[in-house]
């Protein structure tokens, strides 16, 4: 069964630093942003492959306020953003800038 693009997304979305932090008596801010950032690079490269086709699987045809619509861009953003944390900054870039001018 195919997964909804929506949850998707919600699911490989990490909980933000401020989401971290909220679980600790004693907070260290430096700490939580260095795991945060290393745990975000980690699935980044370990899975730029699958972020990528995930990406262009979910390619929109024009802006529709629709959920199936909305639900595959907002699947292509966190995609996009794992992609933006890769080795590969020029791919990054370009996909930004492709995206941006869409």
């Amino acid at each position: 069964e195919k997964l909804d693009p929506a949850l998707a997304a919600q699911i490989l979305t990490l909980p933000s630093e401020n989401e971290i932090a909220e679980l600790f008596a004693t907070i260290d801010p430096e700490a939580i942003a260095a795991v945060h950032e290393a745990i975000v690079r980690c699935l980044a490269r370990e899975l730029a492959d699958e972020w990528l086709a995930v990406y262009h699987a979910n390619k929109t045809d024009g802006y529709r306020v629709e959920h199936a619509e909305i639900a595959k861009r907002a699947l292509r953003n966190v995609c996009l953003g794992y992609l933006a944390f890769g080795e590969d900054v020029a791919l990054a870039d370009q996909l930004v800038s492709e995206q941006y001018r869409q």
